[in-house]
């Protein structure tokens, strides 16, 4: 790894180095091409199966330092195939990388620069930058996001923790640890829900030496299941939990089955991290579903690795948007196809409502490609508005109602209709995702 580090210094190329390998090189990053994609060395033309962090050279090999569109075809592939990378807690980034970064952000490209390393990831504005940047005398830096045992805290640190998860963040340059920023950094740790807790419980706190909690503002994201605070100094940071907080958060759905039909519903989805409020204190059940709303929950439930998509063929999405990886996800994944426009391109319309007919389409594909659940199928009906459902949806709708995910709207007679045309409401879609799941 040392003479890869030089040879790019030397060239002025920049380079990001997580742990023991390479995640870019000259702006060319890993999965920028594609699920599969990255940066592979060979010594002498073979792999050596090994780190290049922690391969050592003998003097006059040949290295050969590669760009992988797929690496599951270049040799070597058996023996990393079913084989996960370490996790690594540390990334190594050069003063060039940092100050291309800068640039970006000053001409007004971005708005921050972020840094993904295994166990997290820090998103640095301009001010943290450009303090950075002062800092650095050599050629890089390096950011560390690191778990940490009870046994590395004082017996004041331990009492104030309990069990809860506790991270320490550094950033060091020169090997001198740098704790207090001019700008801001916006932090994302991972974390899973456990049995009982709500995401509105969840509470971030600085733990300082002499073991007090500090709160600090900010939030655990059901979308992506991760915590997110913004800081401006690193230290030890704790997840917590906090009941005070966890209390039923949305006054437009009641705690009551009889009063809202869709309350067991939408609890589940949300303490599922499903489903997010439009606010912290509103759902908005009645409220239409959008077509990027309902890829986003099924990306969600399908456990994509979003990270990995970063690029979509629909000209309407920018795969940079909150929704963009979730709509390269489910198109690759056969959910969705996507509106063909005159001149022969797709179109998704992220923005538009999605029909109840549609959202039965999605979720049956889902389940056909993703979930692949066979349920018990309950006796048809025939709604009595079935000659309404375009003809690309009835299989779907049929699917789904013999499943029991969707029942109809009961008709005066007795009679079901399902108006397939109509906008899907929030609630509906919570209903429907919770009947889904439930069956597993």
């Amino acid at each position: 790894m040392d003479v890869l580090i030089a040879v790019l210094s030397d060239a002025g190329k920049t380079y990001v180095i997580q742990g023991g390998y390479v995640s870019e090189i000259d702006g060319l990053s890993e999965f920028s091409q594609g699920a599969n994609s990255g940066w592979l060395y060979y010594v002498d033309g073979v792999d050596s199966g090994k780190s290049a962090g922690i391969y050592k050279l003998k003097g006059g090999e040949v290295i050969q330092w590669i760009y992988t569109l797929d690496y599951t075809k270049e040799s070597g592939a058996e023996k990393w195939n079913n084989t996960p990378l370490p996790g690594e807690v540390t990334g190594t980034v050069n003063k060039d990388t940092i100050n291309a970064a800068l640039k970006e952000i000053q001409k007004g490209s971005k708005e921050s620069w972020t840094l993904d390393l295994a166990q997290g990831s820090i998103a640095f504005d301009k001010g943290a930058l450009e303090g950075l940047v002062d800092q650095i005398k050599e050629d890089s830096l390096e950011v560390s996001i690191e778990p940490i045992s009870n046994k590395d805290l004082s017996s004041k640190q331990k009492e104030a923790v309990g069990g809860r998860p506790v991270y320490d963040i550094k950033i060091t340059v020169d090997k001198k640890s740098i704790s207090q920023f001019k700008g801001k950094l916006t932090i994302s740790l991972p974390y899973t829900l456990k049995e009982g807790e709500n995401p509105s419980g969840i509470v971030i706190y600085h733990l300082n030496d002499a073991g007090e909690l500090v709160p600090m503002e900010g939030y655990f994201d059901t979308a992506s299941g991760k915590v997110v605070f913004t800081v401006d100094h690193l230290s030890y940071y704790v997840i917590g939990y906090d009941e005070a907080l966890s209390k039923w958060p949305f006054s437009d759905v009641v705690q009551n089955d009889s009063i809202n039909w869709f309350y067991s519903p939408v609890k589940y989805v949300y303490e599922k991290g499903i489903f997010s409020g439009t606010s912290t204190t509103t759902f908005a059940p009645n409220s239409p579903l959008t077509r990027s709303m309902l890829v986003s929950v099924l990306a969600r439930l399908g456990k994509a690795d979003q990270a990995a998509y970063k690029e979509v063929v629909f000209g309407d999405v920018d795969v940079n948007s909150w929704y963009g990886p979730s709509v390269a996800w489910a198109k690759e994944a056969g959910i969705i196809s996507g509106y063909k426009n005159a001149d022969g391109s797709y179109s998704f319309k992220p923005d538009a409502n999605i029909s109840r007919q549609d959202i039965a389409v999605m979720i049956d594909n889902y389940n056909k490609s993703v979930a692949k659940q066979v349920y018990k199928k309950a006796e048809a009906v025939t709604f009595t508005d079935n000659l309404q459902i375009y003809e690309y949806a009835r299989a779907s709708v049929s699917e789904m109602q013999q499943a029991g995910i969707i029942n109809g709207i009961k008709n005066a007679d007795g009679t079901f209709r399902y108006n397939p045309l109509s906008n899907a409401t929030r609630a509906e879609a919570a209903a429907m995702i919770y009947k889904l799941l439930s069956q597993q």
